[in-house]
């Protein structure tokens, strides 16, 4: 995804030679203080998106981005039919792309998050090497976004360039104060290294930092909701943590209550973290290729089953085979979160053990953003429970739907409608 295919045979030496510069920008998104920078302001978006998650109106004008990807139907004035899935990708992404592109970038290209779940469902065929003239809807379609997401992230990097230059960077860029340190610093460093714009291909970060999370916190919420004691478990355990602000009134119209959330308190929180392990394993599916450095030979029940793996091949480990190998697992089909709780002699849970699951890959490429994303995570399951309350939009259980293959976290094989009313809170009554 890093580059284009006009590139990939004049380039790959450039790209090896500043690999570890590139490697060094990482620090200003995984360590502090720029990790709690990043998490803070994710988090304070989160903050206001989740107090307007639901406009309960039946104009679609007047709509949030987020509801009309997800379908809303208006049912009443405290209640709204949607798909949660759709919605809680989308309230995702307008929390954490202005956290590291910043707000001009999503104003701009509002159609980004979008096309990034297009070049997602298609990302399969993009590394079959499938060309953009494939007779077949979903190659074209993953193509087609992919080059709209290049557009996108190519104008931004022209637009910091003048900007570094001292020169205006374009109309509706502003001053790109909010623009994170991680993004500034890769700017900087193409910039140092003569770059061209079409040769900096920073696709790969922002296709990351959306299409994990933004599914991993539906499926989270999703088996939370289907479990009523565990989800009044888990509000009881994120109270000392999540704050709801009674809302300012004049006569009968007052504004929406406002919510704080603390994600560093919510680390403290095993139930919930046990629910994501959970949800990881049951939803992820990341897969490692490393090259094989001498020959090997795996051995099967029998010499006839002994496969010999010669030196110079590449061998892909598919994690989700084991993450759901009853053999470490019992009833790995099942959503049970207690198996990731650690309990003292007493019982008492004191904290959680992510055992042998390895939902962020392993080695040299694991995973660089996992903290990030398992504490924005945690954030946005904890306050949208705090604050809504959902009802399937049909019968009396919610439906757990199948899960179809992607490239890393599994979308569901059909739509979640559920109707959303806010919680009544102590001023309510």
């Amino acid at each position: 995804m890093a580059q284009r295919e006009s590139t990939l045979s004049s380039h790959d030496v450039v790209w090896n030679v500043i690999q570890k510069e590139l490697n060094t920008t990482y620090k200003y998104m995984l360590r502090e203080p720029y990790l709690g920078q990043m998490l803070n302001t994710t988090v304070r978006n989160m903050e206001r998106h989740i107090c307007s998650m639901v406009s309960f109106v039946d104009t679609d004008i007047d709509l949030q981005p987020w509801e009309r990807y997800a379908e809303a139907s208006y049912v009443s004035d405290t209640e709204t039919s949607l798909d949660l899935m759709k919605l809680m990708r989308d309230v995702m992404g307008h929390a954490s792309i202005p956290a590291m592109h910043g707000n001009a970038f999503l104003d701009k290209y509002p159609e980004v998050l979008h096309d990034i779940y297009e070049l997602d469902k298609g990302m399969l065929y993009l590394i079959m090497g499938l060309p953009a003239w494939t007779p077949w809807s979903p190659v074209i379609s993953a193509h087609n976004a992919r080059r709209r997401l290049w557009e996108a992230l190519d104008a931004q990097q022209v637009a910091m360039d003048a900007q570094a230059k001292g020169e205006d960077p374009g109309d509706g860029w502003g001053d790109m104060e909010d623009v994170s340190p991680f993004t500034r610093n890769r700017n900087e460093m193409y910039r140092d290294k003569g770059f061209a714009i079409r040769e900096r291909g920073e696709l790969p970060t922002t296709w990351a930092l959306i299409i994990n999370s933004s599914l991993i916190v539906y499926w989270q919420i999703l088996y939370i909701l289907d479990n009523p004691s565990l989800l009044a478990e888990i509000r009881s355990e994120i109270e000392p943590h999540i704050t709801i602000h009674k809302p300012m009134s004049i006569g009968r119209i007052s504004e929406a209550p406002r919510i704080t959330i603390d994600p560093e308190g919510l680390t403290t929180c095993h139930v919930l973290k046990a629910t994501y392990l959970e949800s990881l394993r049951l939803s992820a599916q990341p897969w490692s290729v490393r090259t094989v450095g001498t020959d090997v030979t795996l051995k099967g029940d029998n010499s006839n089953s002994n496969y010999l793996v010669k030196k110079g091949e590449y061998v892909t480990m598919p994690h989700d085979l084991h993450m759901r190998d009853p053999a470490y697992f019992s009833d790995p089909a099942k959503f049970d979160h207690e198996r990731f709780l650690v309990r003292d002699e007493e019982g008492k849970i004191t904290g959680t053990d992510m055992k042998t699951i390895r939902p962020y890959g392993g080695g040299p490429s694991l995973c660089k953003g996992r903290v990030l994303a398992e504490r924005e995570c945690l954030a946005l399951v904890a306050g949208v429970l705090a604050y809504w309350d959902f009802e399937p939009d049909e019968g009396t259980r919610f439906r757990i739907p199948k899960q179809l293959k992607t490239s890393a976290v599994a979308r569901p094989d059909g739509d979640t409608r559920v109707k959303v009313r806010r919680r009544k809170f102590e001023w309510d009554e």
